[in-house]
């Protein structure tokens, strides 16, 4: 029991996550000894597999949102939409300046507010990208 604690304060030491791959290493590592040292109590055994589980879902749900930010199908859908969020910018842009040569008060305030939701969510896709 005293060993496996240790090792999960080792383990414990790896979230928050930097270094994805440097994470997955160290948990093998923790894991294989782990292994090694055998069964513990009953009475303690859910609170220490429960908190080794809780560093292994971390690691989980990381790769996952690695996984999301590097699909080439996910990217390729995302570069797609920006290219449609710039062109829908550029004529937006385009029947804002028309209107307001118009003197089109009431069409050039909805093309400015459509114009900024269209901003806002390209600035979304970016940041999202990145």
């Amino acid at each position: 029991l005293v060993a496996k604690e240790a090792l999960l304060e080792e383990a414990e030491a790896i979230v928050p996550i930097g270094d994805l791959e440097a994470a997955k290493a160290a948990l093998r590592s923790v894991q294989d000894r782990w292994d090694e040292i055998g069964r513990v109590p009953s009475s303690d055994l859910h609170r220490i597999e429960s908190r080794l589980r809780a560093v292994e879902t971390a690691i989980r749900e990381a790769e996952e949102k690695e996984w999301r930010q590097t699909n080439p199908e996910t990217r390729a859908r995302a570069q797609g939409m920006l290219g449609q969020l710039e062109a829908q910018i550029e004529g937006l842009e385009a029947d804002l300046a028309a209107a307001e040569a118009a003197g089109d008060e009431g069409s050039a305030k909805a093309l400015a507010e459509a114009l900024a939701t269209k901003r806002s969510w390209l600035e979304q896709i970016r940041s999202t990208m990145a």
